[in-house]
Order: C-alpha cells, then structure tokens, then sequence
C-alpha cells in the first residue's frame, strides 16, 4: 500500500532516481538492516543511561 502510494508519486512528489534507488534498497533488504542495526545501537545507549526514554512514552 505505502509502496503503491510512492510509486504514484514518482516523477511528480518523488524525484524518479531516489525513489528508485529507495524501493531497490527496501526490496533486498538492505533498509531493514539498516533500522535492525540503528534500534540495536539505540537500545545499546538506553542501557548505557546516555539516553532515556527515546520514545517518548511514559
């Protein structure tokens, strides 16, 4: 659905080459690895007390 939305777009809202290259990363995964590798860095600060309650949720 959110990918249906940005390739409506593409050309008009999206510029062409960096939605391309945005849904090439989605597809092989590489965003996903991305987002594992920043939530296991952030949980990693929030143990170490440098940051609290990034979320913002009581």
């Amino acid at each position: 659905m959110i990918r249906a939305e940005l390739l409506r777009g593409r050309g008009t809202q999206f510029d062409p080459a960096l939605l391309d290259a945005f849904v090439s990363l989605a597809d092989d995964g590489t965003l996903d690895a991305v987002c594992a590798q920043a939530d296991a860095q952030l949980a990693h600060a929030v143990s170490l007390g440098l940051i609290k309650n990034p979320t913002g949720i009581a």
